[in-house]
């Protein structure tokens, strides 16, 4: 498993936070990645994006509240409502799932 860990998150600024975690991929479809991090409560404005990055598993009355546990998937702070992998294209992230399923019709098509 690829991991990055941060203890107490809330030292570093959020684009610190980002930048390191978006170069938590691999090549091998099989290693799982993940980012982990521990904080306490923020005590100054600049560690206040701790709480607005996890809203939805803090705040009830987040628009769309996470349950506990619950994974999301985000793409350049986009939220995906899939576990599918995404790239992203021209600036719009699209599912690989859907690029393989427009693939193979492609290619069905051209078959046909």
């Amino acid at each position: 498993m690829n991991r990055n860990c941060f203890d107490e998150i809330t030292q570093f600024v959020e684009s610190q936070y980002r930048y390191i975690k978006i170069w938590n991929r691999t090549a091998d479809p099989n290693q799982k990645c993940r980012t982990v991090c521990t904080f306490n409560p923020p005590t100054s404005q600049e560690q206040r994006w701790v709480l607005d990055y996890l809203a939805p598993w803090l705040d009830p009355k987040h628009p769309k509240p996470a349950h506990s546990g619950e994974l999301r998937y985000y793409v350049l702070g986009e939220e995906v409502d899939s576990a599918d992998p995404a790239e992203v294209v021209n600036g719009k992230v699209r599912l690989l799932e859907s690029l393989k399923k427009s693939s193979k019709s492609k290619a069905n098509a051209e078959e046909g």
